[in-house]
């Protein structure tokens, strides 16, 4: 891993090689550090920030298939909400 600075911030590069070559129990913590280090959260959009995650906690082994079943529906009935509204904006 190596760092720069620009300005005022210092900035964490990950190159993929580092990334795979974390012990797998740690895979996926190393995924979501890479993933938040790219860009700041509050720089995303955030419905597509959700449907990022959960497809990452999807690939978790210790997945709860409630909450993910949950979290599927509450982004599948959003997103039909949005349809709507842009099919009713667009007449």
């Amino acid at each position: 891993m190596e760092a720069r600075r620009s300005g005022n911030f210092e900035q964490s590069v990950w190159n993929d090689d580092y990334v795979q070559s974390i012990s797998t129990p740690y895979v996926g913590l190393a995924v979501q550090v890479s993933h938040a280090l790219e860009l700041p959260l509050h720089w995303r959009v955030q419905k597509l920030e959700a449907k990022w995650f959960i497809n990452v906690y999807e690939n978790r082994h210790d997945v709860n298939l409630t909450l993910l079943e949950l979290a599927k529906l509450d982004f599948n009935i959003v997103q039909a909400i949005y349809q709507d509204e842009i099919k009713q904006m667009s007449r």
